[in-house]
């Protein structure tokens, strides 16, 4: 923890390291998923990918890996890289109806 006098304001400011609130946030959301699958709500994260660049699918793989120690499941629907938004559009609200709760 710092200390500080700015402009005659006194302020403290704790540093935090990125391992320890990433640490911290995963437990805490790991419990919120077990709680959740005892109440009878399987947690899942479904993925709607249009085509397949390199980074995005290093972007999914991170959110695989991120889901799996939350234990949450994961749900993919690929589509092809020239599919029109109404194929994108329409993949959202299917999927979207599966689930309980829907963020896009």
């Amino acid at each position: 923890m710092t200390a500080s006098i700015r402009g005659g304001i006194f302020t403290m400011a704790m540093l935090l390291k990125g391992a320890e609130v990433a640490k911290a946030l995963t437990e805490e959301l790991h419990a919120r998923s077990e709680e959740l699958k005892k109440n009878g709500t399987e947690p899942c994260l479904a993925i709607l990918r249009v085509g397949a660049r390199e980074d995005d699918l290093a972007y999914e793989r991170g959110l695989e890996k991120r889901a799996a120690r939350l234990g949450v499941e994961v749900r993919r629907k690929l589509l092809p890289a020239d599919c029109g938004a109404e194929a994108v559009r329409a993949a959202a609200v299917q999927e979207g109806d599966k689930l309980r709760n829907t963020m896009l």
